[in-house]
C-alpha cells in the first residue's frame, strides 16, 4: 500500500444503546455530517491506503481493513466544501460496495433530530452514485 495515513488501525466504540441516540456526527471538509447508526460499522483510524489512477476526485483509493478491501471515499470532497484531513474514517455497512468514509473528526453521538449539514442514512447512501459498484473506478463490490 502507498503512503496514506502511515499509522496502524485503531477504533472508537460507539454506545448505540443509549435511548434516543441514533446518529454519529462527524466533521468533513467544513460540513457536519450525521451518519445513521444503521450504516455505521465502526469509527476508526485505518492504516495506509493506495490511490487508484483515474478514480473520481472524491475517491481516495483502496484500503485494507480487517482482511477486507474497501474503497476510501473522501467525505469532505463528496459532502463538504474541501477535502477531509483524513484523520478518521467511518466504516460503512449495508451498501452494495465495501466503503469507508474519510472524515476530519468525530463530533459525537446524537439523536436524528440534531442539526447537521448533511444527513446520511441507508436509503440516501444507497441512492448516491458514489456508492454504486464501479462508480469511482476502484469501488469494490460486496
Amino acid at each position: 500500500m502507498t503512503e496514506g495515513m502511515g499509522h496502524s488501525s485503531t477504533s472508537t466504540s460507539v454506545d448505540r444503546t443509549s435511548p434516543g441516540l441514533s446518529c454519529l456526527h462527524v466533521n468533513a471538509g467544513g460540513s457536519r455530517l450525521s451518519v445513521a447508526f444503521d450504516v455505521v460499522e465502526e469509527f476508526a483510524e485505518i492504516g495506509p491506503w493506495a490511490p487508484v489512477a483515474g478514480a473520481a476526485d472524491w475517491c481516495r483509493g483502496l484500503v485494507q481493513w480487517r482482511g477486507r478491501l474497501l474503497t476510501m471515499v473522501d467525505g469532505g470532497r463528496l459532502f463538504g466544501s474541501r477535502p477531509s484531513a483524513n484523520g478518521h474514517q467511518v466504516v460503512l455497512s449495508g451498501l452494495a460496495v465495501e466503503a469507508v468514509l474519510a472524515v476530519d473528526s468525530l463530533v459525537g453521538v446524537f439523536s436524528q433530530d440534531e442539526p447537521a449539514d448533511v444527513h446520511l442514512d441507508l436509503k440516501t447512501l444507497r441512492s448516491h452514485a458514489a456508492f454504486a459498484p464501479g462508480a469511482a473506478g476502484g469501488v469494490t463490490e460486496r
